[in-house]
C-alpha cells in the first residue's frame, strides 16, 4: 500500500511522508489502522514527535516512521496542501 501522509500543527505548519507499508504490517482495515494518528491533531510538531515516542511499542516501527517523517518536514502551507487536489488524486482519502 502505498500513500500520502499529511499532517498539520496547532501552529499551522503542515508535514508530509510518502509511504510504502506492506499489506501484511495492516491487519483488517485501513482506517483502523491509520486511526492512531488522530490523537496528533492539535499538537505542535514538538508534542506529537514526544507523543509518539512514547507510544513507540503499541504502534509500531511502521507508524512511528511515518509520523517521524512528517513531523520532521514540518513547513507552512501551499499550493500542494490543498485537500481537493489530494482528494481527486487519491484513491482513498482518510482525514480526521
Amino acid at each position: 500500500m502505498f500513500g500520502l501522509f499529511t499532517i498539520t500543527a496547532s501552529n499551522g505548519t503542515c508535514g508530509c511522508s510518502e509511504f510504502a507499508v506492506p499489506c501484511s504490517a495492516v491487519r483488517g482495515d485501513f482506517v483502523q489502522w491509520a486511526i492512531v494518528f488522530q490523537r496528533l491533531k492539535g499538537m505542535t510538531a514538538e508534542e506529537g514527535m514526544a507523543f509518539i515516542h512514547h507510544k513507540q511499542e503499541t504502534w509500531g516501527d511502521d507508524r512511528v516512521w511515518l509520523a517521524e517523517s512528517a513531523l520532521i518536514h514540518m513547513e507552512h502551507r501551499g499550493i500542494g496542501w490543498d485537500r481537493a487536489y489530494l482528494f481527486d488524486h487519491s484513491q482513498a482519502y482518510v482525514a480526521f
